[in-house]
């Protein structure tokens, strides 16, 4: 199969009318190689996943403009994902940038990140300068921004880290093995999948929700825009439903299920003659996604063929069809 990529262009505008308080991230994964002082004019956040191909054509380019820039800006990649995956990332991808964790999706839900990569540029005090897909941050507009900047303050003095130590999350256990909470107050508009040690909680939206229990892609599940609320899932891992949810979720929400064969640009995965590996290959902490996508490659651990299908068409954005998987338990775990 033959991956290919698309640059997505997003609209941008400058502003300069809101100011917020300090960035509150979770973890600093990685410091800056490049950055020569602690003291910055500007601060670039950088939003970016492991699994987004595109992020690192956009971080290959930042980088570039964080060492024409040493002394006056500092670019730091936020990803709201696990530590463990962006750390595992990283020990494969030669990223020189400030990495760190956003705190709790704080950051993404500030700034209404829907599609990534995408970044946003604010001066020492917090203003919003520029915001859009970092590509389109030239060389002369970052310039412009520099020249007008004339205060500077240090990293913790923008960014403050909140630990474990800071705050005591409360968490929910589910007493059913499904259980359904449909809710007004949208956390996020991105689907989010919180792997937990005895269940997974799932929120999104209901096309987005059932996309992920078919494991298609989510432009094959077609819901009424009345219907297509906001839920939170909870499933324990060792129920029955854990595997085959999306029935008894149409069920208990009194819908039913209707299929169509339309007509679509898509990809095929060739499972011809595959090796498949064991789950012995690659040991990663316990993540919610459990991919690591680059520029060439994917490594997994522990997903299933039909894993592996979501997650292409999620990526590529469009359906990916399995070629010649009789021999292959698509069900299977493997690294």
């Amino acid at each position: 199969m033959t991956l290919k990529k698309t640059l997505l262009l997003i609209c941008l505008f400058i502003s300069s009318i809101f100011s917020y308080g300090q960035i509150r991230i979770s973890e600093v994964i990685k410091q800056s190689e490049i950055v020569s002082n602690n003291q910055s004019k500007l601060y670039f956040i950088d939003f970016w996943a492991t699994w987004c191909a595109p992020c690192i054509s956009a971080s290959k380019y930042l980088t570039v403009l964080q060492k024409q820039h040493a002394n006056d800006l500092h670019i730091v990649s936020l990803s709201q994902e696990n530590a463990a995956i962006v750390t595992n990332f990283l020990t494969k991808h030669n990223l020189q940038l400030t990495t760190a964790i956003d705190y709790d999706g704080e950051t993404f839900k500030k700034y209404n990140v829907q599609s990534l990569p995408y970044g946003v540029l604010i001066d020492a005090n917090g203003n919003k300068l520029w915001e859009g897909h970092p590509a389109n941050l030239k060389a002369h507009t970052l310039q412009g921004f520099v020249n007008n900047s004339n205060y500077m303050k240090t990293f913790e003095d923008v960014f403050e880290i909140i630990t474990s130590e800071n705050t005591v999350a409360e968490s929910y256990l589910p007493r059913e093995d499904i259980e359904i909470e449909e809710t007004n107050v949208i956390e996020t508009e991105d689907f989010q999948i919180i792997n937990k040690h005895t269940y997974v909680e799932l929120q999104g939206r209901l096309n987005a929700i059932l996309a992920y229990g078919w494991k298609v892609n989510i432009n094959q599940v077609n819901v009424d825009e009345a219907d297509n609320k906001y839920y939170k899932l909870y499933l324990k891992k060792s129920s029955k439903h854990y595997r085959n949810f999306p029935d008894t979720f149409l069920k208990k929400l009194k819908m039913k299920l209707k299929t169509q064969t339309v007509l679509t640009d898509s990809y095929v995965l060739d499972m011809n003659a595959s090796t498949l590996w064991d789950t012995f290959q690659i040991d990663w902490e316990d993540n919610p996604e459990r991919f690591l996508i680059g520029d060439s490659d994917i490594k997994a651990d522990n997903v299933s063929v039909n894993d592996m299908v979501y997650m292409l068409s999620k990526v590529l954005e469009k359906p990916v069809v399995v070629k010649n998987s009789k021999s292959v338990n698509n069900e299977r775990l493997h690294d």
